[in-house]
């Protein structure tokens, strides 16, 4: 049992583990929601997001988000939450990478790297204190800048469900930019 717990720890602690892109972002969400009879909607421009993700046979991402949606940018109702995601890179994962080997220096930079996404989301709703879980599909664009930078926009619908037979369906029209490592 020792050497297993050792075995997962150097693997997670291997450089192999470690984030190849980090992403920060903001947007604009719409959400309609309801439980039992009673239905509301809300839409703002008060989405904050942070992106950590992993490249895997160069067409894949793996990614762990966490987001914030106010209701107004800084103040008002808040629903937060992690994520977690496949991307699916067609032209592949790396949108801006530059790569450095004894002196020598070598960029690759996409203008345009459209992907699709599809994860499982949760939610916390601040108002009314409950959890809603659920997945997601979506689609973006990265566009390469500089070496190992770039921008990115995306859309995401999700689909969660939560107590007393509650359903929410969130659309998230975000924008941000990235960090190739």
């Amino acid at each position: 049992m020792m050497k297993l717990k050792l075995t997962l720890l150097s693997v997670f602690l291997s450089s192999s583990c470690f984030a190849d892109k980090l992403a920060l972002g903001g947007g604009y969400y719409s959400i309609s929601a309801s439980v039992g009879e009673r239905e509301t909607s809300l839409a703002s421009a008060g989405v904050l997001s942070f992106r950590y993700s992993k490249t895997f046979m160069s067409l894949f991402s793996l990614n762990v988000d966490y987001s914030v949606l106010s209701e107004s940018l800084f103040s008002g109702d808040k629903s937060y939450g992690p994520q977690i995601s496949l991307s699916y890179f067609h032209y592949g994962a790396e949108t801006a990478n530059n790569i450095v080997t004894d002196g020598f220096s070598l960029s690759s930079l996409k203008k345009l790297n459209p992907y699709g996404i599809v994860g499982f989301s949760q939610r916390e709703y601040q108002s009314i204190e409950s959890s809603y879980s659920g997945f997601f599909l979506g689609g973006g664009v990265e566009m390469g800048f500089k070496n190992n930078f770039g921008f990115y926009t995306e859309l995401k619908y999700s689909m969660l469900g939560g107590p007393n037979s509650g359903e929410v369906n969130e659309t998230l029209l975000g924008v941000g930019g990235f960090l190739n490592f």
